[in-house]
């Protein structure tokens, strides 16, 4: 069964209905404030996830620096001549 995109007339905003309605339960606990903990979770969720997309920056630097070196070297083979 695929999901599909439902506007419920009753709330007024727009919730992903799969089989279950998981979604739509998640979609109501929103309303509700969170607490000390829950934030203090959330923001070291938010920082670990950061974390891992500036590794994986920092990763894919290194990688495009590695790729243009061997492509100097391989011009240069190819061709001839001085980088």
């Amino acid at each position: 069964m695929l999901a599909t995109w439902d506007l419920q007339a009753r709330q007024g905003w727009l919730a992903l209905r799969v089989p279950g309605g998981l979604m739509f339960q998640a979609l109501r606990r929103l309303n509700q404030p969170a607490s000390e903990s829950h934030l203090g979770m959330a923001l070291a969720v938010a920082a670990v996830a950061m974390a891992l997309m500036l590794w994986a920056i920092i990763w894919q630097a290194s990688v495009i620096a590695y790729q243009r070196e061997l492509i100097r070297l391989l011009s240069i083979s190819h061709f001839g001549g001085t980088a």
